[in-house]
């Protein structure tokens, strides 16, 4: 082959090669249009710009803090929105990368509660009771979620775990009357008359009406 014709194919390649790298993104370009689509607000398209950015280089600290970021504000409006499945995901993710993010994992806790309950308020016991426990896995101290699962149970015939789980409620604020009369419906269900008549008693003595 003639030198000349080989000298420009080679040239040419060198010249495509060049062009390619030219315009192949960088971490630092997904990183300001991730930014920029941060600013505007779009949060779910400036999580996936900030992702490419940091699969490109890991190290790159400003597209982590705002990915955390776009993150949370999108957990935040998902969460608004009743979209709990995608507020979980979000806020996961945000815990991930910052375990002590206390706010994120209220929010999660939060999410994990509502959507047992909407799962719950759809005959969905089973999933709903796992999501009870998952926010109780966040908080073990919330009432909120010990006392819904133990509704549900309740209405699971499943009594004696219906029972610890009002205990747990007594336990976290014993003047809780609707809990002390579901956990004498437990007990009245299992056949325990005058241990119920007791837990009857101290719910009408906290106030609580039927």
């Amino acid at each position: 082959m003639n030198k000349k014709i080989i000298l420009l194919i080679l040239t040419s390649l060198l010249i495509m090669a060049s062009f390619g790298c030219a315009i192949a993104p960088t971490a630092e370009q997904y990183f300001r249009e991730g930014l920029d689509l941060f600013e505007l607000g779009y949060y779910e398209e400036a999580i996936e710009k900030f992702d490419m950015a940091l699969d490109i280089n890991p190290n790159h600290t400003e597209a982590r803090n705002y990915l955390s970021l776009s993150l949370y504000r999108n957990g935040i409006r998902r969460y608004i929105q009743e979209d709990y499945e995608g507020a979980i995901k979000n806020f996961e993710r945000v815990l991930e990368m910052h375990p002590d993010h206390l706010a994120a994992k209220d929010y999660l806790g939060h999410s994990w509660y509502n959507r047992g309950y909407s799962l719950e308020t759809r005959s969905r016991y089973q999933e709903a009771i796992l999501s009870y426990e998952k926010a109780i896995e966040i908080d073990p101290d919330y009432k909120d979620a010990w006392w819904r699962k133990g509704y549900v149970l309740l209405q699971q015939r499943r009594y004696t775990e219906s029972i610890e789980s009002y205990e747990k409620v007594i336990e976290i604020d014993p003047n809780d009357g609707s809990a002390w009369h579901n956990k004498g419906v437990a007990f009245q269900k299992l056949g325990f008359t005058s241990t119920a008549l007791e837990c009857f008693e101290k719910a009408r003595e906290l106030g609580y009406n039927q």
